[in-house]
Order: C-alpha cells, then structure tokens, then sequence
C-alpha cells in the first residue's frame, strides 16, 4: 500500500496527514508552528531578509520549515503522493520551497485555509476538490 501525505498550512501552523490511496484514516504524522520559537529547524535565521516586513519573513521562515521537514520526509521513503493545502500566498512560498524530488510528488493544490478542518472531513473535502486524483467521476 503506498503512503499519501495531506499537509494542511498557513502562515501560522502546518499538520502533516497520512493515509491511504484514498485517504481513508488520516491520521496525524507532524504539527507544527510558528508561536513557538524554534520549533522548526532553522527558525532562528533570517539572513539577508532584513528589509522585509516582520511578518512576511516569519511566514517565508515558516513555509522554508515546512518544506524542509517534506522534503527530509521524503528523502526518507516516507510518502509516495503528496496534496499541499493552504491560502495561496503561504502556498506559493511552500511550492517555492519543496524540493524538485517533492515537487514531482505533489498531485494537488488547494488554495484553501483548512487548518482547523477535522482529518475525516479534510480527506472528503480533499477528495471534492481534486477528483481526478482519486479517480472519482466529478459529475456525480
């Protein structure tokens, strides 16, 4: 049975889902955010982003310790396809931060703010918004 992640994010908090094909069963691999410092490798450096606002450097921070959390995962044969789900501007800073390796991994985007979104509901939720990934016939 191959492994599929579901990470959920904003600019503050990240949970990583695991389950099956069709994501039966989610169930919690990593949470992590950014209220608490350090939590994330790398969440003390901020080199050569001092001209940007605060906020907007704590969230790129943020996105890069996503990303290098997966993108470790991955390098660990610890999924096989992966979903990212958040607003889309975090998004485009997870994308921007994936590796190439993650990235040919992805099988689907969704630009929405489900972070507080229970894993029974997100899996259903995720299934609607992207059936062709799960072979599921739209029209229905």
């Amino acid at each position: 049975m191959s492994m599929h992640w579901v990470v959920v994010a904003d600019a503050a908090g990240a949970a990583v889902y695991e389950g099956d094909v069709m994501l039966e069963g989610l169930s919690l691999v990593e949470s992590m955010g950014t209220r608490s410092p350090g939590a994330l490798p790398g969440a003390g450096r901020s080199a050569g982003m001092a001209h940007h606002d605060p906020h907007i450097v704590e969230e790129e921070r943020f996105a890069r310790g996503v990303a290098r959390f997966v993108n470790d995962a991955e390098r660990q044969h610890g999924f096989e396809r992966l979903v990212l789900v958040a607003p889309p501007h975090f998004l485009g800073d997870l994308r921007a931060e994936i590796s190439t390796t993650v990235a040919k991994r992805v099988v689907g985007s969704i630009h929405h703010d489900w972070t507080k979104v229970h894993p029974h509901e997100l899996a259903a939720r995720v299934r609607k918004e992207l059936p062709d990934v799960f072979g599921i016939d739209a029209s229905r």
